[in-house]
């Protein structure tokens, strides 16, 4: 098969790995800010329903991410497996 034709059918495995990666690196800043604000100081200040929103928001995100680092290798794998095909 020449290389252009399978650059082209490995292009929708390689977007997904892509896509994968993004929304993993987006999941875990999202984690990481949602962490930060929850350890801040100055929590107290701040009204009770924001404090639980972000401790209800961290195990949503952690599962949320575990999805997504499942979805990313799964799609590497895929992309590897067709790669040695």
């Amino acid at each position: 098969m020449p290389r252009a034709e399978r650059r082209k059918e490995l292009a929708p495995l390689r977007r997904s790995v892509h896509d994968a990666q993004k929304l993993v690196e987006s999941l875990t800043t999202e984690h990481r800010t949602v962490e930060a604000a929850s350890r801040r100081s100055d929590n107290l200040c701040r009204p009770r329903r924001t404090f639980r929103c972000w401790c209800s928001a961290k195990p949503r995100l952690a599962r949320r991410l575990a999805a997504a680092e499942a979805a990313w290798l799964a799609a590497e794998e895929a992309l590897e497996r067709a790669n040695a095909g």
